[in-house]
């Protein structure tokens, strides 16, 4: 996941060593994890460290545990990079369910399960890291945790992967590019009905690209609206073929970030807003107070309103045909990513945070 990657490069190139430990090598993904597990628990506790980090962003809390007992038993802080809210995410924006299978669980003990998984992370936690200045006052506020305990680290991106491009497009057409997974928080649907409202500009050309659990319903829409000027490709890179999303991205002339209405879109500023500037590409994205934080609208981001094809089709067309403003925006953006959002930038203010914890 980029988030690990920021982490443990950033780490890497300012010296500090890491070792560490990924519960998918042990088998977990198949449900084998005990046996190896246990294999190398030994070699796990014999290694001395200063502090633990625990990157949290599953549905289950077997993991949280091991990494809290790990902390315990040696006796140091251990570090939650929570990132998300398990609530929020897979039951208000996602309304997902542990299992398919038992049809007469109900509703209420989801909501309960993942508020507890939220609860627990949190209270048991030495530190917590969050990606926005929004999403630790949700925290705070919901889970009444003191703010002493957070941390700020702002999202960024893989700097050997998404760098600018900037190819001679040679074309009549503008490309307005979408990537990411097709989930509520991403608002695909709003982007495809911005599209319908400008299908009678036949310079505008609009490509979608992922997969997810809203695609089903997005291909139907596309096909109920009859779009001729949108491209929707399913599919999904794996991490060793993310130079192909990045050779996607360069073909775009503007990029789309998040639109939904959840509450949750208020709280994060998503990864392919920090790609699309680090490829200078000029992004457009709902007006929230997370990416309030750090973008200025008309200045390194153009802003709608969440939910509103209407304010997205004018956002589009506005930046489509004013190329001083695409200009100023995506070298404004691409030097904000390069003053604070670089690995390199966030792995110092990370060993910043983890050694002032240490002390």
């Amino acid at each position: 996941y980029n988030r690990n990657y920021v982490f443990l490069e950033g780490l890497k190139k300012s010296e500090v060593k890491i070792y560490k430990f990924n519960f998918n090598d042990y088998g977990y993904g198949n449900r084998s994890i005990l046996g190896p597990f246990i294999k190398h628990f030994k070699e796990l506790l014999s290694i001395e460290v200063d502090i633990i980090i625990y990157f949290s962003l599953g549905q289950e809390i077997f993991t949280f545990l091991i990494a809290k007992f790990l902390s315990w038993i040696k006796n140091k802080k251990l570090i939650n990079d929570i990132f998300i809210s398990k609530l929020l995410t897979f039951y208000h924006d996602r309304k997902l369910k542990l299992t398919r299978k038992i049809k007469f669980i109900p509703k209420t003990f989801y909501k309960f399960y993942y508020y507890f998984l939220d609860f627990i992370e949190c209270k048991f936690s030495d530190y917590l890291i969050l990606d926005t200045l929004s999403h630790i006052k949700f925290f705070h506020d919901k889970y009444n945790i003191p703010t002493n305990k957070f941390r700020l680290l702002y999202v960024g991106c893989r700097k050997n992967i998404f760098y600018p491009l900037e190819l001679e497009k040679g074309r009549k057409t503008i490309k307005i590019g979408y990537w990411g997974s097709f989930i509520p928080l991403h608002g695909v649907k709003y982007i495809i009905k911005a599209a319908k409202l400008l299908e009678n500009d036949k310079k505008i050309k609009f490509i979608l690209f992922g997969k997810g659990q809203t695609l089903k319903n997005n291909k139907a829409l596309v096909k109920k609206l009859g779009l001729t000027n949108l491209q929707l490709i399913e599919g999904y890179y794996k991490s060793s073929e993310l130079y192909k999303l990045r050779d996607l991205i360069a073909e775009f002339d503007i990029g789309l970030g998040i639109f939904g209405t959840s509450e949750k879109t208020n709280l994060v500023i998503p990864n392919k807003v920090f790609e699309g500037i680090a490829m200078k590409l000029p992004m457009i994205s709902a007006k929230s107070s997370a990416i309030e934080e750090v973008f200025i609208d008309s200045a390194n981001i153009v802003l709608c309103k969440a939910g509103d094809p209407q304010s997205l089709a004018n956002s589009i067309k506005t930046l489509a045909y004013d190329d001083d403003l695409k200009k100023k925006i995506k070298n404004n953006a691409y030097n904000l990513y390069k003053q604070r959002f670089t690995v390199e930038k966030l792995a110092k203010k990370l060993k910043l945070i983890l050694f002032d914890i240490i002390g």
